[in-house]
């Protein structure tokens, strides 16, 4: 490598670094997110792999840290069922058994019930005035798009559309 060469090459690195640094100031990413991030930037792969490297000795870079942010995220402010949040973390790059592990500890089955439950009660009002039918079809359709499985769903749904319900008012249960 001539000085050229290596002038240029600690000039990417450098780029790479400083770009890595700009992308973390607006969230916390997984080393797969940051990684496609700075290779659609056009920065070779070996200026990506030492900038990931560099940011993970530095604890920069932690994918349970990032893992544990997304799930707290989604639990507060986009609930979500546990399967659906784990496919969220395998797409930008959590290994399985991290979103797993992270899942169980933060999201138990009790805690998923009552995300759902909560969801519900925020959207049934608008199904008032519509047929018991088509509020528990678009209650249920609603939750099923969260990600919550079948079983859960039927029983938020009886729970808040009563199949006997003449008018669907929309009310919580008692």
């Amino acid at each position: 490598m001539t000085s050229v060469d290596s002038r240029e090459h600690g000039e990417e690195l450098r780029r790479a670094w400083e770009s890595a640094l700009r992308i973390l100031t607006y969230r916390e990413r997984s080393r797969k997110e940051l990684k496609d991030r700075l290779l659609g930037k056009k920065y070779s792969p070996e200026a990506v792999s030492a900038t990931i490297e560099k940011l993970e000795r530095l604890e920069l870079l932690d994918d349970e840290k990032f893992a544990r942010l997304w799930v707290n995220s989604r639990i507060n402010f986009k609930p979500r069922s546990a399967w659906l949040i784990e496919r969220e973390l395998r797409e930008k790059g959590i290994e399985p058994e991290t979103a797993r592990a992270i899942l169980e500890e933060l999201l138990p089955p009790d805690r998923e019930r009552e995300a759902a439950r909560q969801l519900a009660e925020g959207r049934i009002r608008h199904y008032r005035g519509q047929t018991p039918e088509a509020a528990r079809r678009k209650l249920f359709a609603y939750l099923a798009r969260r990600g919550f499985s079948p079983g859960l769903v039927r029983e938020i749904v009886n729970d808040f559309v009563p199949d006997d319900d003449p008018d669907c008012d929309g009310e919580e249960p008692e």
